[in-house]
């Protein structure tokens, strides 16, 4: 009887035993496949503070130039008929501006780029045709923000392409993990790339 007791005792230590290894083993799992989410979110994260940071100088970019504008219609010697075109076109390259989605067409990139050009060396025409407006320093620093702020878009456009190369290559690589276990994976966006990675 003794005996029977401990054999029973032993099968179910052992089943006990299994059992315990067998919720390790899932929680292990568990753990894994958790961790390539939150992995993939800090990716998507990454994209979105990069195209945040380039969207936020290209907005300062447009209240300088738009304030140039104001600055320049209160200097003698500017001609106010002048001024008011880049007005309206500063509106309209706002309204042309692509978005992350977009983006996907060049030419929408392209047009903008050259919309931005044309009314940067329309504005400098202006400040350089009135004397008057090179006294004022207002002038030259509104100029030098806009000026820096475009320069800067390159830098902004190859980090905003590396974070989404990351995100592409590991939404690839995790893509069975993460369709079960994210409820939101068919609408998961890729995305597109200005193709400036280096």
């Amino acid at each position: 009887m003794t005996k029977t007791i401990n054999y029973f005792f032993f099968i179910l230590v052992v089943l006990l035993f299994s059992a315990s290894a067998c919720n390790r083993g899932n929680n292990k799992t568990d753990s894994k496949l958790k961790k390539e989410v939150l992995q993939f979110e800090s990716l998507i994260n990454k994209s979105d503070s990069a195209w945040a940071l380039m969207m936020n100088s290209d907005d300062n970019k447009i209240q300088n130039l738009n304030r140039l504008i104001e600055e320049l219609a209160l200097i003698e010697g500017t001609k106010e008929d002048q001024l008011k075109p880049i007005k309206s076109e500063i509106s309209e390259m706002v309204k042309a501006r692509y978005d992350r989605l977009s983006m996907e067409s060049s030419a929408r990139i392209d047009q903008y780029d050259s919309f931005t050009n044309s009314i940067l060396g329309k504005v400098r025409a202006e400040i350089n045709a009135n004397p008057n407006a090179e006294k004022y320093q207002i002038v030259h620093q509104l100029l030098a923000e806009v000026q820096a702020a475009d320069d800067s878009i390159l830098h902004f456009r190859k980090e905003y392409d590396r974070s989404i190369e990351a995100y592409r290559q590991y939404l690839d690589k995790n893509k069975k993990v993460l369709q079960n276990e994210l409820p939101s994976f068919d609408s998961v966006q890729r995305y597109h790339l200005f193709r400036l990675v280096q």
